[in-house]
Parts: C-alpha cells; sequence; structure tokens
C-alpha cells in the first residue's frame, strides 16, 4: 500500500518521547507492580512471623494480666484500644515502610525518575460519553479483560493441584487439634500464597512487554509530522537559506569596508584578489588578510583599492595559494612570509620613493 502520509510509520524522535515524558506516558505496568508487591509481603512476612507472633502473644499476655486490677470504664477502655492500635502501628509499620520503598524501586526501575502533573489535570474527554463507550470497546479494555481471565486461571489451576495434591493431608485434620488445623491451613496457605505470586509473574513481565509494544506504537509518527517537528526544531529550509544568505551579504559587505585600509592586494590577476594588511609598528607579527574573493568579488576589491590607491601586485602562484588557505581576519600562514615580505618590501619602497 502506497504510503499516504498519514499512516504511523516512523519512529519516535527524541523530542516526541520527551513530550510524552512530560504528559506522563511512560511504560508502566500495574500488574507488575502489584505481583513484586504481594511477593515482597509474603517474603517480609516469613521472615517475620515468629516475631510478629511473639509480640502478639506478649502484648495479649499483658492486657490480661492487667485487667484483673482494672476497673472496667469508658477511660480504660479508650486507653486499651489507644495502646492497642499504637502495638499494631510500630508492629506493622516497618513492613509498610518496606513494601512502600519496594513499590517505589519497581516504579523507578521501570520509568525511572520522571514527575509530571498532566495526568491529573482534568480532561473533558474522561466525562464525554462518546469517548467512554470507544474505551470500553477498545483493544486496550480488551487485553486487560483477557489479564484478568488469565490471573484467575492461573489461581484456579494452582489451587486446584495443590490442594489435590495434598487432599490426604487434609483428612487428617479431622483428627486434629484445633491448633494444628490452625497451623496447617496457616502453612498450606502460605505455601499457595507463594506459589500463585510467582506464577503471576509471568502474565505480569507479558504485561509490561504488552505496555511497552502499546506505548511505542502510540508514540510512532507519520512522515508528515516528522517533517513539521524538523522545521520547528531546525527552522524552515526556505527561511534558513534567506538567514544564511543575509549574512553572507553582510559579511561581504565588512570585507569590502575594510579594503581601504590594506597595505596591497595580491591578484592572479583577473580571477582572483587578496587584500592584505600590515604594519612596521607590527613587530613580531605576520600580515593579515582583510579580504579575498574570486571573479566578481575579486573585481570589487580591485576596483575599491584603485579608489583608495591601494597598490595591486600581480603574483599568480602566491595569488593561487592564499586563496585556498587564507581567512578574513587571520594573519597568513608561515609558509608565505618570506613571498609577502618581498612583495611588502617593493611597496613600502615605491612609497618612500
Amino acid at each position: 500500500m502506497a504510503d499516504t502520509g498519514q499512516e504511523k510509520t516512523e519512529q519516535p524522535t527524541p523530542k516526541r518521547r520527551k513530550e510524552a515524558r512530560e504528559k506522563g506516558q511512560v511504560v508502566k505496568s500495574a500488574e507488575l507492580n502489584s505481583v513484586v508487591i504481594i511477593l515482597g509481603a509474603i517474603i517480609t512476612l516469613y521472615f517475620m512471623i515468629e516475631s510478629l507472633s511473639f509480640n502478639m502473644i506478649e502484648f495479649t499476655r499483658q492486657i490480661f494480666l492487667s485487667s484483673s486490677n482494672t476497673i472496667i470504664s469508658t477511660d480504660t477502655i479508650q486507653e486499651l484500644t489507644g495502646n492497642g492500635l499504637n502495638f499494631v502501628a510500630k508492629m506493622l509499620m516497618p513492613i509498610f515502610i518496606f513494601l512502600l520503598l519496594l513499590g517505589l524501586g519497581i516504579n523507578l526501575v521501570q520509568v525511572g525518575v520522571n514527575f509530571s502533573v498532566k495526568p491529573l489535570m482534568p480532561k473533558f474527554e474522561r466525562v464525554n460519553p462518546q469517548k467512554g463507550l470507544k474505551r470500553i470497546f477498545s483493544m486496550r479494555s480488551i487485553a486487560e479483560m483477557l489479564k484478568g481471565v488469565i490471573k484467575i486461571t492461573i489461581v484456579a489451576v494452582i489451587c486446584y493441584f495443590f490442594i489435590k495434591n495434598q487432599i490426604d493431608d487434609f483428612t487428617l485434620l479431622a483428627h486434629s487439634s484445633i491448633q494444628s488445623i490452625i497451623e496447617f491451613v496457616g502453612d498450606k496457605m502460605y505455601t499457595i500464597f507463594i506459589l500463585v505470586s510467582i506464577a503471576l509473574i509471568i502474565p505480569a513481565v507479558g504485561d509490561f512487554a504488552y505496555q511497552k509494544w502499546e506505548h511505542e506504537k502510540n508514540l510512532k509518527m507519520t512522515k508528515q509530522e516528522v517533517k513539521e517537528e524538523s522545521k520547528d526544531t531546525e527552522g524552515n529550509p526556505q527561511i534558513k537559506s534567506k538567514i544564511k544568505s543575509l549574512q553572507m551579504q553582510a559579511s561581504r559587505r565588512r570585507m569590502m569596508q575594510a579594503v581601504p585600509d590594506a597595505t596591497v592586494v595580491v591578484t592572479n590577476p583577473t580571477h582572483i584578489a587578496i587584500a592584505l594588511k600590515y604594519d612596521l609598528d607590527w613587530k613580531g607579527k605576520a600580515p593579515k588578510v582583510l579580504a579575498l574573493g574570486r571573479r566578481k568579488t575579486a573585481e570589487k576589491i580591485k576596483e575599491i583599492a584603485k579608489q583608495n590607491n591601494v597598490p595591486i601586485i600581480e603574483d599568480k602562484p602566491l595569488a593561487r595559494a592564499l586563496i585556498e588557505v587564507g581567512q578574513v581576519g587571520y594573519e597568513i600562514p608561515q609558509m608565505f612570509f618570506m613571498a609577502i615580505a618581498e612583495i611588502l618590501a617593493k611597496v613600502f619602497q615605491n612609497k618612500n620613493e
């Protein structure tokens, strides 16, 4: 199919990517965040369960010991509730802080450092019914639905096979104590949580890959967009050409204004002209190029030189060499010192005569 200029076939430019980040449009998988945090919580509980259990038992024991000497009233109930909440907060605070840091870490891994308030700004399309219907029936909503089905299927399959393999152990619970049943069920549930969390990492990574693919797809540009951005960034080629032309004209004008101050003009004699300036007071300095040019520019330099009685010397080899390496406003290269010195000697001799 021929490209109409409206198909998004071009890779996004750095400017496009930067603007997207400023708008909060980044590659981020909420599924990956959730799975990592859940897995982190389970692992944290595994290492802290004994400490948490001991502290809980000790706190409960202290309550029962003090209750025998406590008169029940509104004040004592409030005090007991406050102590309980304070105890729970202190006990769970390290876990919450760890999970908060874990969440920030996984976001940094996915997105990097990026702060933008634009996603929080109100937009009309969010309350537009027509736009809402499009979102409901979009590919993204279908993908979200498929992700939900996949997760439910994974959880159901793991639970089914786990319980099936443990069915003999479950039958033994009929002859166990309440404490043994609680410990058994808690252990099995913990194992299921671990297995489910690990299994959900696979679709979470898949979701991240999908989010990245969709993000890149949305950032792609049409050929026209690339051209427009190039114009905005680098300027319109016609305008740039015009500016360059004006700059060259201004430079040529300044160059011609300097010709009357020249000491000598070296020519080809017709196609090349180089205006040089040297002052006898310039001790240790070389002659400087005031102007140079070919054809029409050379003719103009010679014309101005004649009008201002600047000596014109013909030296074809020197003129051809200087036009190639000489630069306006700079001293001549050292290799030309002897040749220029001979010319300047003639010029100053003629002036003295």
